[in-house]
């Protein structure tokens, strides 16, 4: 599948999973853990097997990657949330900080806000871990291929769902071609046609609420 689809399809569902928090910078690097699967394809130069465990489809495509990629993103998240408030708690310190500084001031410091912090770290793993997941889902959907590594790097066997309506995407130049343009009318129709349909009734439902 071509990183298009991929990416329209994490940059079109993520915003409402993470909400207003800093959605077009979220939603860039969501679409960058879409696309990051595709990475295995550099093994192609280095003589790396298609079928190897290493190869494309492989082990950056398997559900341990995404895991891995939600986890990194969700406490690198918690750790600059940490480091923004240990300044306000030394503040706070009798001996060396500010002890007399206005409550008002820390309030955003407060153990309520940084748990609520936790929660958007937590929430923003969730988001790349979806992102990167759906690449080799959605690669399960394609009619070529060797099949995805989903359970990479416990097993090396490679499946397919039984419906695959998505036309396989040539790699490197070959997708600039006739061949690549059947492609990208094929993820129209069976990717953004229906994600675009999916967003429209999200927003129409929670017009419906509010209105």
């Amino acid at each position: 599948m071509s990183e298009t689809g991929h990416d329209n399809d994490c940059w079109d569902i993520q915003p409402h999973i993470i909400g207003r928090c800093r959605r077009r910078c979220h939603a860039r690097r969501a679409a960058l853990c879409a696309a990051l699967p595709d990475v295995d394809v550099l093994a192609f130069h280095f003589g790396v097997p298609y079928a190897s465990m290493f190869g494309h489809r492989g082990l950056t495509h398997s559900l341990f990657f995404a895991i891995l990629v939600g986890t990194v993103a969700e406490f690198s998240r918690r750790s600059r949330a940490d480091r923004d408030v240990l300044p306000w708690l030394w503040l706070q310190h009798p001996t060396l900080g500010l002890g007399r500084l206005p409550r008002i001031a820390l309030t955003g410091f407060s153990d309520p806000a940084r748990r609520a912090r936790r929660v958007i770290a937590r929430a923003t793993g969730l988001v790349f871990l979806l992102a990167t997941a759906s690449h080799g889902l959605l690669d399960a959907l394609t009619d070529g291929g060797l099949g995805v590594a989903f359970f990479a790097p416990f097993s090396d066997a490679r499946y397919f769902f039984p419906w695959r309506p998505i036309a396989v995407s040539p790699i490197g130049a070959r997708f600039f071609s006739a061949r690549g343009a059947a492609v990208l009318i094929s993820e129209f129709i069976w990717l953004w046609l229906p994600t675009a349909f999916a967003i429209g009734l999200i927003a129409w439902s929670k017009s419906r609420r509010t209105g």
